[in-house]
């Protein structure tokens, strides 16, 4: 089978050593509102509040990534296709377009300006 060739592997994976394969940074869904705009909040194994989350595995889109995520951690199946991704952090070398930078800031506003105190 072999290590599949430059061209055909996602830039954010970085040939290590031959055959293995690393991200080269890790990559992470963080947010999930729901239509009333409610944000689920989980307990960590810390005991710690945090948002839904987890690296994507091999070979998975954002998009698919954040699907398995919410439904491995929320118990949420998306059968009618209203989940949807509105974005993701950059990766060096990995194009995103304009649209999701500009709604990646809106959202770091809404954050900054935030009072909620998601402390245990």
């Amino acid at each position: 089978m072999g290590a599949p060739a430059v061209s055909d592997r996602p830039p954010y994976l970085v040939e290590r050593n031959p055959g293995y394969f690393e991200y080269q940074l890790p990559i992470s869904v963080k947010l999930v509102v729901d239509h009333h705009g409610r944000v689920p909040l989980l307990k960590n194994e810390r005991d710690e509040w945090e948002l839904p989350g987890g690296k994507l595995e091999v070979g998975e889109s954002p998009e698919q990534g954040a699907c398995r995520e919410v439904a491995e951690e929320l118990t949420y199946t998306d059968e009618h296709g209203k989940l949807g991704v509105f974005g993701y952090d950059e990766v060096p070398d990995l194009h995103m377009p304009a649209p999701y930078k500009a709604t990646i800031a809106r959202w770091r506003d809404l954050v900054r300006s935030s009072t909620l105190d998601v402390s245990p």
